[in-house]
């Protein structure tokens, strides 16, 4: 009859639309799928040209402190050695041109860290330059002293502690412990990760501060005459001025950029049942 044929035609068209609609969930699944390893691989090449990048930061310090160790030595030598005055003289200016020649070579590992974002990094080495700069101006005078020893000593203790984020930035688990890359917003862009850039700046901060209170009591005994002293403290001052902004931008940044998580117990909860549907008019209760 006429009758069955119009419900076999609908019939029919239902399962064409049923038909349609799951060919079309497929296409889409398969292209989701495709984006997520598209950005899988991107990810990939990303950590890869960090890791080289770290690698090669890693290589340039090592070698940074080996000759900043040699100039350490001289120069303890030298300022025990009073007896020849010439050649004294000549091995200063020439460990101070050395000094230089280091910083010079920090100024330019700084330059490259700050073009691949890592702000923290690059600041620390931006400190490190000026702190080599100072010995080195002060080897070019020919002063010897216990001042100038400790300034390369303290540049020794930077260097060392910048080599152990670098050592830990090509270990994730222990630069981001309990953390996935993927929780953490800024890793992609990041060389070291936003809460290893936080770690530094707080370490280079507390380093900052132990120096401080050391040139502060050496004021207060010997008396502001120094020349040297007082610009090395006012430089150390708008120094820890400098990391403090810094640490308290990152520590913004990373609160805004953090999705917030559900609580666990919010995921337990279980949801209410769906109202019952209306009753038609006449039916019981």
């Amino acid at each position: 009859s006429s009758e069955s044929m119009e419900a076999s035609a609908g019939a029919l068209r239902k399962g064409d639309a049923r038909e349609g609609r799951g060919k079309a969930e497929e296409a889409l699944e398969r292209i989701e799928s495709a984006r997520q390893r598209v950005v899988e691989v991107l990810r990939e090449e990303e950590a890869e040209v960090r890791r080289r990048v770290v690698e090669d930061l890693k290589s340039i310090l090592a070698e940074i402190g080996r000759r900043h160790g040699r100039v350490i030595q001289e120069t303890e030598r030298w300022a025990k050695d009073a007896a020849s005055p010439r050649a004294r003289a000549l091995s200063l200016r020439t460990l101070g041109e050395e000094e230089a020649a280091v910083a010079g070579h920090v100024r330019d590992a700084a330059a490259r860290v700050e073009k691949e974002g890592s702000p923290a990094f690059s600041t620390s080495l931006g400190s490190l330059a000026a702190d080599l700069s100072e010995a080195a101006e002060r080897l070019g005078r020919e002063v010897a002293d216990e001042y100038t020893i400790r300034i390369e000593r303290d540049a020794a203790r930077q260097i060392e502690s910048l080599l152990a984020v670098l050592s830990d930035a090509m270990n994730p688990k222990a630069s981001m412990p309990g953390r996935r890359p993927e929780e953490d917003p800024a890793a992609a862009k990041n060389l070291l990760g936003r809460d290893a850039e936080i770690r530094l700046l707080k370490r280079m901060e507390e380093r900052l501060l132990e120096r401080l209170r050391a040139l502060e009591v050496a004021r207060r005994i010997r008396g502001p005459a120094d020349p040297d002293r007082v610009g090395h403290l006012s430089r150390l001052r708008e120094e820890q001025s400098r990391v403090r902004t810094l640490v308290e931008r990152l520590e913004a940044e990373s609160k805004v950029q953090r999705p917030a998580r559900r609580p666990k117990e919010a995921s337990r909860i279980p949801r209410p049942p769906p109202p019952p549907p209306p009753r038609e008019q006449g039916e019981g209760p």
